[in-house]
């Protein structure tokens, strides 16, 4: 056998040792995961998990709906930014109009959030006392990750 295949062998060995190394690792930290109390709470962190899963679904729905109902709205307001940016880096520079660009993107978040909200207020109805109390944080974190639907890694140990 040449040098060079003696290399190439090494070198093949090294690589295989190293990949099987990581997967038993990955698999290690897998097995592990349960034991150590770490798992994946449903999106909206633990106010979602207090609710049954139909009830969960249910709120995403009720929150996704309010989403798309205001696309129209967070479009403008998107486009307010954009312009307000635009103007800000604009020459010449006026103050007074980035100003105004962006207290007109303030006034159209404030009224977007408003109206999503009160749907979500009214879906709050059909909860009972204590969903709602579990529910309550995700009113002041805000409602974002919960109509995409994201989940976070919950790092209590």
């Amino acid at each position: 056998m040449s040098r060079r295949w003696k290399i190439a062998l090494i070198v093949s060995l090294a690589l295989n040792l190293f990949l099987a190394g990581a997967l038993a690792a990955r698999l290690a930290w897998r097995w592990e995961q349960p034991r150590r109390g770490g798992h994946m709470e449903p999106a909206g962190g633990p106010g979602l998990s207090a609710l049954t899963p139909e009830r969960r679904d249910a709120f995403r729905v009720v929150v996704r709906r309010a989403a798309e109902n205001n696309r129209p709205a967070m479009r403008e307001v998107r486009e307010a930014r954009r312009s307000a940016a635009r103007r800000f880096a604009a020459e010449p520079y006026d103050a007074a109009a980035v100003a105004a660009e962006l207290r007109r993107a303030s006034a159209l978040e404030m009224r977007l959030r408003e109206r999503m909200e009160v749907d979500i207020l009214t879906y709050g109805g059909e909860l009972s006392v204590a969903e709602r109390a579990a529910v309550a944080p995700l009113l002041e974190r805000g409602l974002r990750r919960v109509a995409r639907g994201e989940r976070r890694r919950d790092r209590r140990e």
